[in-house]
C-alpha cells in the first residue's frame, strides 16, 4: 500500500467482484458515508451477497484511477469496464437502499474491519 492506515473505514463489496467473477464497475458513497463496491449488475437480492472490506485497501489496490475525494457522500461512480473512465453522478433514492450492512461477512484473506 502507498500509505499506512488503520483498516478502520469499512465498506461493502458484492460477492461477484470479491470473488473475481465480475469486474468492479460501480463505486457508491451513500449519504450516511457507507462505501459500496459493485459489479453494476442488478442481481443482488440479499445483503449476504456483500462482504465487508477495508475502503482504503480497495482504493489503494483496485482504484488508482479514482480517489475517495472525487466521490463525496451521495454520489456514485460508474464505468463500462476495467480501464474505462469513471463517470460520477448523484445517487438516486432507489440506489441508496440496494445493499445494507446487515448480515455481511469479511472476505476471506482480507483484513477484518471492526463495525
Amino acid at each position: 500500500m502507498t500509505e499506512t492506515h488503520k483498516h478502520d473505514k469499512k465498506g461493502l463489496m458484492c460477492n461477484h467482484v470479491a470473488k473475481g467473477k465480475r469486474p468492479l464497475r460501480m463505486v457508491a458513497h451513500d449519504r450516511e458515508g457507507i462505501w459500496q463496491f459493485m459489479c453494476g449488475h442488478e442481481d443482488h437480492s440479499r445483503a449476504k451477497q456483500a462482504k465487508r472490506v477495508c475502503v482504503a485497501c480497495i482504493f489503494d489496490k483496485n482504484l488508482r484511477s479514482l480517489t475517495p475525494d472525487q466521490l463525496p457522500p451521495g454520489h456514485i461512480a460508474e464505468r463500462d469496464g476495467k480501464g474505462a473512465d469513471w463517470v460520477i453522478r448523484d445517487m438516486t433514492d432507489e440506489e441508496l437502499g440496494q445493499i445494507s450492512d446487515t448480515d455481511t461477512a469479511p472476505i476471506k484473506g482480507m483484513n477484518r474491519v471492526k463495525a
